[in-house]
Formats: structure tokens, C-alpha cells, sequence
């Protein structure tokens, strides 16, 4: 059996990877059909404005990928040489944690283009980490730092 990663909606479908594609299928009900091959994935996917962004890990990065809500190729955005603990997107940038995304090893917040580019941080320090979301000007993030999440940072988005 197959086992779903995670799982996002636009007004129509619901998108899920399950460790070799990425899946859509009509929220209303019906049939799945694949998207991308995406092997490796980690279960990360995220919808925005006709594009689906998903995380493929490969033996040395987290590759952040990006295909059509209809399918087609899929591209690949940025390969990022550490682990991804979870992303967010809106109409102009993914956004990811970066759990060891700093040179010392502490974590870090990072913006890639929506069509692709070099990484930005937005915020560092070993308090970044955890679940992540974003409105129309900042990004917010669970705060870990004394082991437990116990309260909610936040960022400009730009």
C-alpha cells in the first residue's frame, strides 16, 4: 500500500505525493490521476495560482519542484543541500524551513522565486523550525527553540 505525504486544495482538486508521484484528484469525488513522477518526495506539496510545489530528496539536496495543477513537465526550482522541514507558498515564492540552513548548523527561513532561482534567507537562528504559513506580507513559523513549540515568529515576506 501507498502511503500519502501530505496533502493540499485548490477550489477543485485536492494534490497528495505518495512517494513516486504526485497524485490529484477532484475534491467532489472521482478518479486520481498522476501529475509528475516524483520519487523521493518527502510529502511536502503546496498549491498556488495553477502550480503545485512539491520536495523530491535525492542522496545529497531537497530539490524543490513545480508542475502545472494539470500536469505537463515538471521543473525543477532550486536544490537546497540540507533537509526541509516544511514549506508554504503564495503567488510569487515558495517558502521554506531550513531546520540546519546555516553555515553553524542553526535553522533558517528561505524564499525561492515561484519560477525558480537562488534561495533568500528571510530569517536565522535555532529558533526557526516547524510549520510554517504565510498571508499577504509576512511569514509566520513555530518557534522551538526550548524543544517544545510554545509560541508563533514572524517575518517580512520580502
Amino acid at each position: 500500500m501507498t502511503s500519502i505525504g501530505d496533502i493540499a486544495l485548490d477550489a477543485a482538486y485536492v494534490y497528495w505525493t505518495d512517494g513516486s508521484a504526485v497524485m490529484r484528484a477532484p475534491s467532489a469525488g472521482g478518479n486520481s490521476v498522476a501529475l509528475a513522477a516524483a520519487p523521493g518526495s518527502t510529502g511536502f506539496v503546496a498549491v498556488a495560482d495553477g502550480s503545485l510545489y512539491w520536495i523530491a530528496v535525492d542522496a545529497q539536496n531537497s530539490n524543490l519542484m513545480k508542475v502545472s495543477t494539470t500536469g505537463g513537465a515538471s521543473t525543477l526550482l532550486a536544490s537546497i543541500p540540507a533537509t526541509i522541514q516544511d514549506m508554504a507558498v503564495d503567488a510569487t515564492s515558495v517558502y521554506l524551513v531550513i531546520p540546519t540552513g546555516n553555515p553553524d548548523g542553526s535553522g533558517a527561513l528561505w524564499k525561492v522565486p515561484a519560477d525558480g532561482g537562488t534561495p533568500t534567507t528571510i530569517a536565522s537562528g535555532t529558533d526557526v523550525s516547524g510549520p510554517i504559513a504565510v498571508n499577504a506580507t509576512k511569514v509566520f513559523w513555530m518557534d522551538d527553540s526550548n524543544g517544545a513549540y510554545t509560541w508563533v515568529e514572524s517575518a517580512a515576506k520580502n
